[in-house]
């Protein structure tokens, strides 16, 4: 499949091992611009079909193939592989409330026309966050996105370069590699209480697995 990777990164955090699956190209915001940063990668991404991570996150395992199975189901959609804190579906859905942008696909057709609706909405907005300005450029535009489950990343970084005080909520529940370690089936159509159960008690345990690490 011809998508291009790119990472976004301050160049302040090293990236893990994990993303030694995938050749990249970094994207260095080294002026801290967020919003406007993000709005040029937009612009840039409409040569390509392109997947969009930030440098703080964990990628699954077997993440290329994964995730080019997944876009290949939905080619013409945006797709995001994470999941706000509060989101406790675990299936795959199309979502109006685009949150959290760690993981993102952007078909290169609908690239420009979200960075110029993303420009008004930052004019409008110039203290919101990324993905607030991105959620309200997309309802703008009456443009769905696909929410992706199992997510293929998980949230790793113990301090936000971007300020934000909620940082330690921002971790995946349905992570797909915790499917994978309990051996419950991330293709069936509903998870039983037990398996629901598992994958909370067992992403509580390697979450803090993770903060002892950082």
């Amino acid at each position: 499949m011809d998508v291009k990777y790119f990472i976004r990164t301050t160049g302040e955090r090293e990236l893990n091992e994990t993303y030694e699956q995938i050749s990249y190209e970094k994207l260095i915001d080294k002026d801290h611009r967020y919003v406007a940063f993000f709005i040029e990668c937009l612009e840039y991404f409409s040569q390509w079909d392109s997947v969009f991570i930030e440098d703080d996150v964990i990628l699954c395992r077997d993440f290329k193939n994964r995730i080019e199975t997944a876009i290949a189901e939905h080619p013409n959609e945006i797709i995001n592989f994470f999941n706000e804190p509060l989101d406790l579906y675990f299936k795959t859905r199309e979502s109006n409330n685009f949150r959290m942008n760690q993981c993102t696909y952007y078909p290169k057709e609908l690239t420009k026309k979200l960075a110029k609706e993303m420009r008004i909405v930052l004019s409008q907005f110039p203290d919101y966050p990324t993905d607030w300005i991105e959620d309200i450029a997309l309802k703008n535009l009456n443009q769905s996105h696909i929410k992706y489950r199992p997510t293929l990343v998980q949230h790793i970084a113990n301090s936000s370069i971007l300020g934000h005080k909620n940082f330690m909520k921002w971790r995946a529940t349905f992570f797909i590699d915790y499917y994978d370690d309990l051996n419950i089936d991330y293709k069936k159509e509903n998870l039983n209480w037990s398996e629901e159960k598992q994958l909370h008690l067992y992403a509580i345990q390697k979450i803090k697995e993770l903060n002892k690490n950082l």
